[in-house]
C-alpha cells in the first residue's frame, strides 16, 4: 500500500486527485469480540510464542480499544473534503506510537546498512 499510495499520488496530481492512505489504530468496535471472531479449536503449541501471543493480546484488547470509531469516521470524511490532505493519515494514539517506533527502527537500519546500500552505485556516481 505504501508504494502504491506514493505512486498514485504522483500520477494523479496533474488531475487534481488527492491520495490519502488511512492507517487506523484499534477502534472500539465488536470486531474482536466473540460475535465476530472465530478461532480454531486446535491449538498448535509451536505457535504459542508468536500467533498465540498475538491472539491473547487481541482478546485482552477487545472492548478496550483506544480509538473511537465515530471520531475516526468524522476525521475520514473531513479529510475527503480537505484541499491539501496528508499522504498518510494515522488515526489513534496507538497508530501514532506504532509508526514512531517503526520510523525509529527504520532510521537505525538505514544508517547501519548505508555503506552496503551505497556500495551498489557505479564508481563515478559514488564519488559525487
Amino acid at each position: 500500500m505504501e508504494g502504491l499510495s506514493h505512486s498514485l499520488r504522483h500520477e494523479l496530481k496533474p488531475l487534481n486527485i488527492k491520495v490519502t492512505a488511512i492507517e487506523p489504530g484499534a477502534l472500539r468496535t465488536d470486531f474482536l469480540d466473540d460475535s465476530s471472531v472465530q478461532r480454531s479449536q486446535k491449538v498448535i503449541t509451536d505457535y504459542d510464542a508468536s500467533s498465540g501471543e498475538f491472539v491473547r493480546f487481541l482478546q485482552k484488547l477487545s472492548g478496550r480499544q483506544p480509538g473511537d470509531p465515530q471520531l475516526a469516521a468524522k476525521v475520514i470524511v473531513d479529510t475527503a473534503y480537505c484541499s491539501d490532505p496528508p499522504l498518510h493519515l494515522l488515526l489513534g494514539s496507538d497508530a501514532y506510537q506504532r509508526t514512531r517506533t517503526m520510523l525509529s527502527e527504520f532510521s537505525c537500519e538505514l544508517e547501519k546498512w548505508s555503506q552496503v546500500t551505497r556500495s551498489t552505485d557505479y564508481a563515478e556516481v559514488s564519488t559525487k
